[in-house]
């Protein structure tokens, strides 16, 4: 879990922070004009939401080998029912969402 959670803080920190606005932070237009990219931009809401139900579903699965380990069963029966479809269209190709910048 130390691991997700270094390589999702880092990357969604330095989203928020704007550590470095120029690997994606700004967008040039045909003529010349600059823009930043607004902060909460969705082009990469599919991305995102892939490493939060990581990072949901390993807490989980860790949470209930701990605590109730007799409902690993039930757990991976819910997941496989409910979850794994939703989540192998979020987490694959193509894209559930296009997002077109305009300047």
């Amino acid at each position: 879990m130390s691991a997700i959670y270094q390589i999702m803080y880092r990357y969604w920190s330095s989203q928020v922070h704007v550590i470095d606005i120029r690997s994606g932070g700004i967008l040039a237009a045909s003529d010349g004009k600059a823009a930043f990219v607004q902060l909460r931009d969705p082009s990469h809401a599919q991305r995102e939401t892939s490493f939060a139900l990581s990072f949901g579903l390993s807490a989980t699965t860790l949470a209930i080998a701990h605590f109730a380990p007799s409902k690993k069963r039930a757990l991976s029966q819910w997941y496989r029912k409910e979850i794994q479809p939703g989540y192998r269209k979020v987490g694959g190709r193509p894209p559930l969402l296009t997002v077109v910048h305009q300047l």
